[in-house]
């Protein structure tokens, strides 16, 4: 792969543009293809769980409150 990116500047710094032109350029192309590479994330679908619950009446709470 370097040997391709060295080869491809090599080419256009003959044809005569600046080495700005040609990162500006790179950069471009690098953060047009990233966007189209990126996936969308899906959202879970979280649903709440209803679970029954068993409450137990103590009578001995009420002698607590008296005191």
């Amino acid at each position: 792969m370097d040997k391709d990116f060295d080869l491809l500047v090599k080419k256009y710094l003959k044809e005569g543009n600046d080495i700005n032109i040609i990162q500006e350029t790179f950069d471009k192309m690098i953060t047009k293809n990233s966007k189209n590479l990126s996936t969308k994330k899906t959202k879970k679908n979280r649903k709440r769980i209803c679970r029954p619950v068993l409450l137990i009446s103590d009578s001995s709470c009420d002698e607590f409150e008296t005191i």
